[in-house]
């Protein structure tokens, strides 16, 4: 499915050298599904020790309003600078 293939992502970051992975999802289940998918391709070590489970986070304010809204398309925009900037990949899990 999804997460498998964004769990994909991360195994071939990884591979590439890059250290730092943001993933983002929409619920705390899909949390536990993504450590799951990346145990399923041998990351189990990875994702016992780099996966955190940040809570409830304002994802609201990456979506933001409307589908046509640019305010959506510049938040959206401004977080995924933010992953480049720190030299991280990212995931959104929607």
């Amino acid at each position: 499915g999804k997460g498998r293939t964004l769990a994909g992502f991360v195994v071939e970051n990884i591979a590439r050298g890059r250290k730092k992975h943001v993933w983002i999802s929409v619920s705390s289940d899909l949390y536990e599904d993504a450590k799951r998918d990346l145990r399923d391709l041998g990351m189990g070590s990875y994702a016992e020790n780099n996966c955190y489970n940040l809570g409830k986070l304002p994802y609201g304010s990456l979506v933001g309003g409307s589908s046509k809204s640019s305010k959506k398309r510049g938040r959206r925009g401004r977080a995924v600078k933010a992953i480049k900037a720190k030299n991280a990949s990212g995931n959104f899990d929607e």
